[in-house]
């Protein structure tokens, strides 16, 4: 099987594949994105299905638990409060490294900087585009954007991608290694995309079909993008780049376009796992069951209190008895023969509403509740110090916080924020943004680069530890006034490093290692001089005090001595 087919093949097999997790999405969709319909209809009517979308929406407090989250998340992420703006700190594995050599601190915030606004160029579309993957991580429990180069190749370019049409596989150690995405386009669509001698025979002949049908139909293609295991070290091009990408005309099982990239340039941040799971479990997943239920509580409610505004009729009528209406302002009608005959009058009746209002808002606040917990609305803020809390009630609020939010930071550094950071600063450095390789440091050279964030979970970690170490201290200080010695068991220099890191403080405000060697050794000459000015103002002072006799002898002495 050639190379066109079997990745037509395998698309189809993962398709197949997610078919129930398709229904799942849909039906989440429907009720937390309407905008993101389309998992279980044709893929050719993207766009066009469910005109009526919102029309299954009673209740908005599912879709504004949502939008917290997002925006949470994604402040959180990218937080744009950390001076001077940057969300991540570039630092070689061994960062003693930035503390011996002034040159290397001050290439890495160089290079900090120009990432943070090759990243934030408003071309790039990061915002947007980490934006839309941000809600679908929330409402599906995976994300899938795209990090490359545009096309005049002097910046990046963010995109997200539909997750109808997306497909991922794994590797050995679950993580996304492949992706296919399956694009449905007229002839004309693909013809100005690729090129009309690139789109295949069945494409090329609706571009000169007189056929309407034939020409508005559209044709399915195929890109893929897969890691390339057979290189040829001699080769420098697209086509032997360790990332294939391919796209394939699956009519006609035709390659239309052959490339490759260096690094993998997809990104599926994933909320939750399984073992052997490609896809994500998010809020949105657990929450479906509280926010069908509330959306159908705010359809029960609408109904009873529009009943309770406006009751329905019972008007008599001699000639027909039909099926009780009991929609609001419905019109029934009885039996005026029979009334009659037991002497009453037929008058109008307006039917008494017995719609349990009070009772349906006490369910419906709970549920919300309920549903504002599930989108973690209770732990999203960070505590921080107060009157109203001790400073133990604000450690413990931090460590919930931690221990809620944490694991799922920790993944998505690792699915999301950590790959986009590494493929840009790469990307960079080979296309000489950071200046030429003999501009970096020697000491940087060959270095492992590793990227931290200042996330705010780290940053409630730091503080705890922060915390935890300024109580040791003062314990330390009340045991050194019974016993000294015991403050020679604690560094300063290094308790001085941990607190500026845990407070992050910024880096003109601290000195290096070589500053601190230098001020050190200077405070010990000075020490040393003063010690020795000393002494001898007590030796002078002794022998201002000596009688002459004495000074006579004393000389006699060392006369005698001679």
């Amino acid at each position: 099987m050639d190379k066109a087919a079997t990745i037509v093949d395998k698309a189809k097999q993962l398709q197949n594949e997610r078919g129930q997790l398709n229904h799942m999405w849909e039906e989440i969709a429907e009720v937390l994105a309407p905008e993101r319909v389309g998992f279980v209809s044709n893929l050719t009517s993207e766009g066009s299905t469910n005109v009526k979308r919102e029309s299954k929406i009673y209740d908005t407090t599912p879709l504004m638990a949502k939008r917290s989250l997002v925006n949470a998340i994604g402040g959180m992420l990218r937080p744009k409060s950390a001076d001077p703006g940057k969300w991540f700190d570039i630092t070689p594995e061994d960062d003693t490294i930035l503390d011996k050599d002034k040159a290397a601190k001050e290439w890495v915030e160089f290079a900090e900087d120009r990432l943070w606004k090759a990243l934030y160029n408003p071309k790039a579309q990061f915002i947007q585009a980490t934006g839309e993957v941000d809600d679908d991580l929330i409402t599906f429990g995976t994300g899938a954007g795209f990090l490359g180069m545009r096309r005049d190749k002097k910046g990046f370019l963010f995109r997200s991608f539909h997750l109808a049409k997306t497909f991922i596989e794994m590797d050995y150690d679950n993580q996304p290694n492949s992706v296919y995405i399956i694009e449905w386009l007229t002839a004309k669509q693909a013809a100005a995309k690729w090129g009309r001698e690139n789109i295949g025979k069945t494409a090329q002949k609706a571009l000169v079909s007189s056929d309407k049908i034939q020409t508005n139909e559209k044709y399915e293609f195929i890109w893929c993008v897969k890691p390339r295991y057979e290189l040829d070290p001699e080769r420098i091009d697209n086509l032997n780049m360790p990332w294939m990408s391919i796209v394939i005309a699956a009519a006609d099982e035709h390659i239309v376009l052959e490339e490759g990239f260096k690094y993998f340039p997809f990104f599926f941040p994933r909320w939750d796992t399984r073992s052997g799971e490609a896809y994500g479990r998010g809020p949105g997943v657990l929450a479906l069951p509280d926010v069908l239920t509330l959306n159908q509580m705010g359809k029960t409610m609408l109904r009873g209190l529009h009943r309770a505004v406006a009751p329905p009729w019972l008007l008599p009528s001699d000639s027909m008895v039909n099926a009780p209406q009991m929609q609001p302002d419905g019109i029934s009608y009885y039996d005026a023969k029979a009334i009659r005959n037991l002497g009453l009058s037929n008058p109008f009746i307006q039917m008494e509403s017995r719609a349990q209002i009070p009772w349906g808002l006490n369910a419906q606040t709970a549920g919300r509740e309920q549903l504002m917990a599930l989108f973690f609305r209770n732990v999203l803020n960070l505590p921080v110090d107060s009157p109203q809390m001790t400073a133990t009630e604000v450690i413990q609020r931090r460590e919930e916080f931690v221990r809620e939010i944490g694991a799922v930071f920790g993944r998505l550094e690792s699915d999301y924020t950590g790959p986009i950071v590494e493929h840009a600063f790469n990307t960079m450095l080979d296309n000489g943004s950071f200046g030429t390789p003999d501009q970096i440091p020697e000491s940087l050279q060959g270095a492992n680069i590793e990227f931290r964030f200042a996330s705010p979970v780290e940053k409630a970690k730091r503080q705890i530890e922060e915390t935890t170490v300024m109580e040791g201290l003062q314990e330390v200080v009340a045991l050194s006034e019974v016993w000294p010695e015991v403050k020679n068991r604690y560094n300063g220099d290094a308790i001085g490093k941990f607190i500026a890191k845990a407070r992050d403080f910024p880096v003109g405000l601290t000195h290096d290692d070589a500053k601190v060697a230098e001020m050190g050794q200077q405070q010990q000459e000075a020490a040393a001089k003063e010690q020795q000015m000393q002494q001898m103002e007590r030796g002078a002072a002794m022998a201002g005090s000596l009688p002459p006799e004495a000074l006579a002898a004393a000389g006699g002495g060392e006369g005698e001595a001679a």
